[in-house]
């Protein structure tokens, strides 16, 4: 194609160069220059100044008025063409230079801009000063305080829409460090965005095949096309099912802090964050076979796992998933029985005394649940019991007094039932007198 259009150019340009002379050599002719130097010269002359757009001296003859005419037609399309060139050179150039994509990798992605990605930029600066990363900004609409890091060369930011599978990929989502979602306030429901977003990155990863890939709207990418459109509706079907609306409103915008407001609130209720965490990691698990939770902004995913404990949380809160076990007088065991739904779990509380023999039995089906059980102050030599344990018994001695957890998940793909039977050797009655345990700080 492209040998075509240049042989078309050079057979355009010289019949033009043809036409040239051939205009030039009547226009001599008709005013019978050829005869003397002078004239012929002047007739030239005449000639290259109607080239140029001006009008010379009038020919002598009709003829030469006509030729005169043509030539001046044949100067403007020709000073169009060139000047049409040279800017297109110029443009094309421009172009190339602005669509130019480095290549990055292990470098972290923001997607959206908000008030507080400034500050985040800043620290993500300051805490790779001495192995710096790129940081690539994608957002919609323009960036206002990308003049504040003109200086800052590993900083770039991007107008691109974020939710699109071909954005992400041409700014190699899957191989970067981390990618950080910010919510868009100014758009409207941010939350599916981000949700988008994280699913696209998502996508990327589980298909290294498809990268490189552009889908275009052409009939034979329509089954690409009904596949992306089907797994962003499953997937945003998945979370509206599973994560409530106040916990997909704050998707992209969790941070650490919350970890810490949680572990206060939770320890409030003599639940550790420990707990809380079993809780969170059965319910992704369950949601997203095979992955690990890596920890804030590691990967656009880790935000779905922080709406989930933000909803474990409001659960605790509630008693929905939280129950304090207590002897009746005279009674030295106690069972309880329920359902776990895959990927729900349960958190029981005992106040109970060092020294004390506890017994407890859990009984459910085969591998279908994990058993944790908490001391009520964790140190280094004994940071729990049980964690994320498959046994489903276990007795000894108590080590400590205060409130011990009690945490059962299920690991289950459907609903089963469960009978938790706990036993002490003895029963404190005198609540008057019981002492105050310790307040939960884990």
């Amino acid at each position: 194609m492209g040998n075509q259009n240049n042989r078309l150019t050079l057979i355009v340009a010289s019949i033009s160069v043809v036409l040239l002379v051939g205009l030039i050599a009547l226009l001599l002719w008709s005013e019978g220059t050829f005869a003397s130097k002078g004239a012929a010269w002047e007739s030239l002359e005449n000639a290259i100044i109607t080239l140029m757009g001006e009008y010379p001296d009038k020919p002598k003859t009709i003829v030469g008025r006509i030729v005169q005419l043509l030539l001046l037609v044949f100067s403007t399309f020709a000073f169009g063409a060139i000047v049409g060139k040279v800017s297109s050179f110029f443009v094309t150039r421009a172009l190339q230079q602005e669509n130019a994509v480095k290549q990055f990798n292990d470098h972290i992605i923001i997607c959206n801009w908000n008030d507080k990605a400034p500050t985040i930029v800043n620290q993500l600066l300051e805490a790779n000063q001495e192995s710096p990363k790129d940081i690539v900004v994608i957002s919609a609409s323009i960036v206002e305080d990308q003049n504040d890091f003109k200086k800052q060369n590993c900083v770039h930011f991007i107008q691109a829409d974020p939710t699109h599978h071909d954005t992400l990929e041409k700014f190699q989502a899957p191989q970067a460090k981390s990618v950080i979602l910010l919510a868009d306030e100014a758009t409207e429901a941010p939350d599916e965005k981000n949700a988008l977003i994280a699913l696209a990155v998502k996508h990327l990863e589980q298909n290294p095949d498809r990268q490189g890939t552009q889908l275009t709207d052409q009939p034979e990418d329509a089954p690409l096309r009904a596949e992306w459109d089907a797994i962003a509706n499953r997937n945003l079907d998945l979370l509206e099912n599973n994560l409530s609306t106040e916990a997909r409103s704050r998707l992209g915008r969790y941070n650490p802090t919350d970890s810490d407001r949680w572990k206060s609130q939770v320890n409030d209720l003599f639940v550790s964050s420990k707990a809380l965490y079993d809780l969170a990691d059965a319910r992704f698990s369950q949601l997203f076979p095979g992955r690990v939770n890596e920890g804030f902004v590691e990967t656009p995913v880790d935000q779905i796992w922080f709406a989930l404990a933000q909803d474990q949380v409001n659960a605790l809160e509630s008693g929905n998933n939280l129950t304090e076990i207590t002897f009746e007088q005279g009674s030295f065991s106690h069972q309880q029985q329920g359902n776990l739904d895959p990927g729900q779990g349960h958190v029981y509380i005992l106040n109970l005394s060092a020294e004390q023999l506890l017994r407890l039995n859990l009984q459910a089906p085969p591998d279908s649940t994990r058993l944790s059980i908490y001391v009520p102050v964790p140190n280094e030599t004994l940071p729990h019991i049980l964690a994320d344990a498959e046994q489903n018994t276990w007795a000894g001695e108590l080590p400590q007094s205060g409130y011990y957890e009690v945490v059962v998940v299920s690991r289950a793909s459907e609903p089963i039932p469960y009978s938790l039977t706990t036993a002490v050797d003895n029963v404190i009655d005198d609540i008057i007198n019981r002492p105050d345990p310790p307040e939960k700080d884990n």
